[in-house]
């Protein structure tokens, strides 16, 4: 994980159905060098069938859903974060699998 990605204040979250497809989803990713992401508990604000969330920069998004897809990990959505002073904003921005 790089300390870039962990300190940004906007990012995407990808969140699962199942803590078990989460964690597959972690052993997928860590196999792609030039993804970086991080495997985090899923912010309280966003609900979700699991409680295990993969940080990524939105960029990456689409990529990683592919490899995801690929695999049969059942993703629940893509949430677009971005951390302001005072507040969040938290925006769905892809269902599950469409």
């Amino acid at each position: 994980m790089s300390k870039r990605l962990y300190l940004t204040k906007e990012f995407c979250l990808i969140t699962f159905v199942s803590t078990q497809h989460a964690l597959r989803a972690e052993k997928i990713l860590d196999q792609h060098q030039k993804i970086e992401f991080v495997l985090m508990p899923t912010p309280r604000e966003i609900s979700g069938g699991c409680g295990l969330s993969i940080k990524c920069y939105c960029f990456q998004s689409d990529i990683i859903r592919e490899f995801l897809q690929r695999d049969e990990i059942n993703v629940n959505g893509v949430y677009e974060y971005k951390k302001c002073k005072d507040n969040k904003v938290i925006k769905k921005i892809k269902a599950g699998q469409e």
